[in-house]
Formats: C-alpha cells, structure tokens, sequence
C-alpha cells in the first residue's frame, strides 16, 4: 500500500453526524410507514384517554431507534487493501463487500439538503452489472469524501496500467514512471453556467410542472374555502345577475386576467424549480472522465463515462432558439432503465458547446447533420389521432347538449379541438428515424424538439412490430434498445424499415468495439 492510502487502510466510520442523519432518514421513513398510527389520537375519541401513554410510547420507540442507528453506525466500516475496496456493515445481519478497483466503473458524490446541514457528503460507487450503487457510504467529511474518491480512482488507474504493461517488455524504471503518472490528478473546469443563464433556463422550461402545483394549490385553498363562503357567493351572484347587465362581460375579462396571472406565475415556479436544481452547473475534465455537478440543496455530482454512454439527448423550443441554447441529457449504462430523474443534465449549451459535449462523448465523433439518411413518420400517424379526437369530440358534444351548456363553453371546445389538431400534426412532422455510418438519430417533440442520438455498436437488439391497421398500409413500428431503455418510432414505411434494421444489424455484428 502507498503512502497516500495509509488514511483508509485502518477500518473508517462515516463522520460522527453520520449518526444522526441515518437516524433522521429512518425516521422520516418510519413517519411515512406509519403516518395513519401517528394521527390516530386526531381521529378516534378512544385514543385520546390515553393520549399520555401514546406519545411516551412515540418517545421511547424514537429513543430505541436512536439506539440501534448509534449501534449500526458504530458496525458500518470500511477501509482500502492492496486489491480491492472493503465495507463491512449490518447488525443482526453482517455483510461484507469487496470491490475490486479493476470493477470500479464510476464514483459519484452528492449532497441533499440534510447533508448540506450536518456538513458531509454522500459517496456511491458504481460498478459492471448493477442497477444502482453497489457501495452508499452516506455521511463522510468533504475532505475524506473526495480523498477517498481520488484514491480509489487513483487504485483502478494503477492496476488497468499494471495489467498493460504485464504483456510489455519495459524496465521497472519505466514501470514506475508511468504508475506515478497515475497519481496526477488535475480538474479543469469545461463548463460552467453563470446565473443569468441559468434564469434563460428556467424561463424557457416546460411550465406543465409549475402549472400542475399552483392549480394543486388553487384547488387545495378552493376546496377550503369554498363551504364557508358558498351561501353568501350565491346570494352575491343572483343580486349581480338581476341588477348589473355588464356582470357577465367582466367576469369574463376577470377570468382571462385570471388565466393569465395562472401561467405567469407557472413560469416563476417553474424558473424557480430550474434554478434550484441546476444551481451553479459544471462540468469537470478529470484526466480521461468528466464529472458534471450541480444542484442548491441537492446537490448532484455524477462521472460522465464515454464507454457508458448510450443515447445523448438535445432538447429545443422556440423560445430556447431565441435564446440562443439548447439542454442536454446523457443516459448512461444502466442494469434497469434509465428514468428521467436519473438522466444527467447539462442546460443551457451553447452552439460551440453542443458540439463540443457532442465530440466529447462519442469518442471524438464531429456532429455533421448533412451526413444524416431521414425516414419520416407517415401522414397515416396523423389519421389516427385525429380520428381519436374525432371520436372525443363527439363524445364532449354529447355532453354540451345534454347539460345545456353556454356558448362560452362551446367556444372552449372548439378552440381545445383546433390546438389537439395542431399539435397531432406537429408531432407527426417532428417525428423521424435517421442514420449515418455510425450513429442513429431519432427525432420527436410537439412545440419543443428532442433530437436523440446513440451510436449504432452500442445497439443491444431491434424490433420492428405491425399492428392490423399498419400491415394494411405498409407500416411498422420500430424499437431500438440500449443499456439505458428503449427508443420507440411509429408508422414508418415497412419496406424502409427492413432495409434499416438489416444494415444496422450488418453493423453491429461487425463491429469490433467494446464499450462496457
């Protein structure tokens, strides 16, 4: 063992206020676990007599749960060998982990708010063939934390070297030599998004999420309020119906102003929400990685693997064009696929830094659009929804004449009909399958545009499906699957189908590289 790993070769603790954030964590879960348990003396007359020995028996239950969090704390170690990683943990039931260093495929640090309070740090490392972090070490010292970071990178970089240069006849000067360069490792920040950026990203985000939480809240405070306020609005609304003729035309001027002020203050929350998340974004050149972190009271810090990498995803709409940017998202190799949560974000790239992000992590790949064979979605695609709308439309007249509802609502109708329309032949238009000799691009989106790309030998299998209408017409459906999850284009041409899918078998069988 180096003297620059004597720190972690004795057995290690996590920091001392490890202790109390595994014991806030379980308790929290224990809180959601028995939620209905803890409001029983709110909703049953019989508990409350014996309100006293509830809450002594809640006091003592959190007393033994401290307990046994201290124990396993104190059980929890772990330490560093000459081969491998080591971790010991569990009290009734003890386990032991070893990794060796030559498994090690990413470490990833991050921070959520707890964290941030009790000042540590979360480690995770990841290695071939799980579904998530082998190793969750969940409260180290920030200093420890990236010590034991750099070290453990340091270990996998000696021993992929030492295995090198085992077929190689050099000398054991030179040996040395290139094992001590292992032991330089330089940060250079590639890319950093400054706050006013960070607002354009915000600003132009799909405010869905920001308008389903304030129409939560519209609805919340409504159904509060609306019991005791709903006699003396109905005596108000008929006293405004016999006396004031104009009552009608400002409420419905009163009701524009109201949808307005909903989707502005949609944009905020959801600026707000962005902001948060992506808070101080960078990404980091860690010798042959990059590492990408960002987050304000979660704070998000994962390795960015060229190997691991299967699809690259830009995203644009119109307002992000003006802006001048675009949003990125990697999905890396994963044994379950890749949720949305978990794909890592780079926001707000420039033109420039597209295609950097783009050459970076295809192996030096250059982004040439014009190298691109497309084959686009069928107008029968376009057929189908709005014959689906057709038949919804129906279904909604039905209930307007049966309710007898006002023109106001007609006209809504009528407007919603119209933008479903729109929209079905915009994705219709923006859907697409495209190849080049080495990656395959895949288009999708509605007012925005996602451009997926992934290259062709990472493919792990194809399906191309039919439904009865499709064979009618001479369509297919085509399924692209990678480590990360599946890809999926419909109503394609058949007979284009087929020949895409032979050359892209045609490629990934004869391809020699590896990737994992």
């Amino acid at each position: 063992m180096r003297k620059e790993t004597n720190n972690f070769r004795e057995s290690r603790h996590q920091s001392f206020n490890g202790v109390f954030l595994m014991f806030f964590a379980d308790l929290i879960k224990r809180i959601k676990q028995n939620i209905y348990l803890i409001a029983l003396p709110f909703v049953s007359e019989s508990v409350r007599d014996y309100i006293l020995y509830f809450y002594l028996g809640l006091i003592a239950l959190v007393v033994l749960q401290f307990i046994y969090t201290y124990v396993l704390f104190r059980k929890y170690t772990f330490y560093i060998s000459d081969d491998a990683f080591h971790l010991h943990k569990g009290l009734f039931k003890r386990r032991e982990i070893e990794i060796p260093f030559d498994r090690i495929q990413n470490i990833n640090l991050q921070q959520n708010f707890l964290q941030q309070i009790l000042s540590v740090v979360g480690l995770d490392i990841e290695t071939a063939g799980e579904s998530k972090a082998e190793v969750q070490i969940r409260a180290l010292r920030k200093e420890d934390a990236e010590e034991l970071k750099r070290l453990l990178l340091v270990r996998k970089h000696e021993k992929l070297s030492e295995d090198d240069l085992d077929d190689q006849f050099v000398s054991q000067d030179e040996r040395k030599d290139k094992l001590n360069n292992n032991l330089k490792y330089n940060e250079t920040v590639v890319f950093q998004l400054g706050f006013f950026e960070l607002l354009k990203v915000g600003l132009s985000s799909n405010i869905l999420k920001g308008l389903s939480l304030v129409l939560a809240f519209i609805a919340y405070a409504f159904n509060t309020f609306s019991d005791f306020h709903k006699q003396n609005y109905d005596e108000f609304l008929t006293e405004q119906i016999t006396t004031n003729n104009h009552y009608f035309t400002g409420q419905l001027l009163l009701v524009f102003l109201a949808v307005f002020a909903f989707i502005a203050i949609g944009f905020i929350v959801t600026a707000i929400f962005t902001i948060l998340k992506y808070f101080n974004l960078r990404v980091i050149e860690l010798d042959q990685d990059y590492e990408v972190e960002y987050g304000l009271f979660n704070r998000f810090k994962k390795v960015l693997k060229s190997s691991k990498v299967q699809t690259l995803e830009f995203r644009t709409n119109p307002v992000r064009k003006l802006f001048g940017f675009e949003n990125a998202f990697v999905s890396q190799a994963s044994a379950e696929e890749t949720s949305e949560k978990n794909k890592i974000g780079l926001v707000g790239l420039p033109a420039d830094y597209v295609k950097l992000f783009f050459k970076i992590l295809f192996n030096g790949r250059v982004l040439n659009e014009q190298s691109f064979i497309k084959l686009k979605c069928q107008l029968f695609r376009l057929r189908v929804d709005l014959s689906r709308l057709f038949f919804t439309m129906i279904a909604l007249i039905l209930l307007f004449i049966w309710y007898q509802s006002s023109i106001y609502s007609f006209i809504i109708l009528l407007f919603l009909s119209v933008l479903l329309a729109v929209f079905s032949y915009l994705r219709v238009k923006k859907s697409y399958v495209s190849f080049s000799d080495d990656i395959l691009k895949i288009g999708s989106g509605i007012i925005g545009t996602r451009t997926t790309y992934l290259e062709i030998y990472k493919i792990q299998s194809i399906r191309v499906s039919q439904s009865v209408f499709q064979k009618r017409r001479g369509l297919s459906s085509l399924t692209i699957y990678t480590a990360s999850g599946s890809l999926k284009v419909k109503y394609l041409d058949a007979k284009n189908i087929q020949k895409l899918t032979n050359y892209l078998m045609f490629k990934i069988e004869s391809s020699k590289q590896e990737w994992i």
